[in-house]
């Protein structure tokens, strides 16, 4: 990112749901000088929650106007329960593992479209 690109208004949704095999938690992380902070913190964030509908635990819209280039992630986090029966997952039966977390990163670009960051072919681990 360099300084002086266009600022970009960009709308970003935090929530937690009710997902196929447990509680899905969505968060957004904002470049911030050399790291990211949380949307809702980022400077001249607006948050505002938004009502919660079936199976929504919670949901926030976080509005901001960012640099065009600005890189911002998206952290999903699912339960780690193991796949089993609905009853099995009620009852507490089912066993549980780490909590499955995927980083997807994006750059803002023009009228604030999120777009997937391209990475070298190569995977990291």
């Amino acid at each position: 990112m360099t300084k002086g690109e266009p600022r970009e208004r960009v709308v970003l949704v935090n929530e937690e749901f009710v997902g196929e095999r447990g509680p899905v938690k969505v968060v957004w992380l904002v470049q911030h000088n050399d790291g990211f902070v949380p949307a809702w913190e980022s400077p001249g964030a607006r948050s505002e929650r938004q009502d919660a509908g079936p199976r929504v635990v919670w949901r926030s819209r976080v509005e901001l106007e960012l640099e065009r280039g600005t890189a911002v992630v998206r952290v999903e986090t699912r339960s780690g329960a193991s796949r089993s029966s609905t009853l099995a997952h009620l009852t507490g039966v089912a066993k549980s593992s780490r909590p499955e977390v995927v980083r997807t990163r994006f750059v803002v670009g023009r009228r604030g479209d999120l777009i997937p960051e391209t990475r070298p072919s190569g995977r990291s681990k």
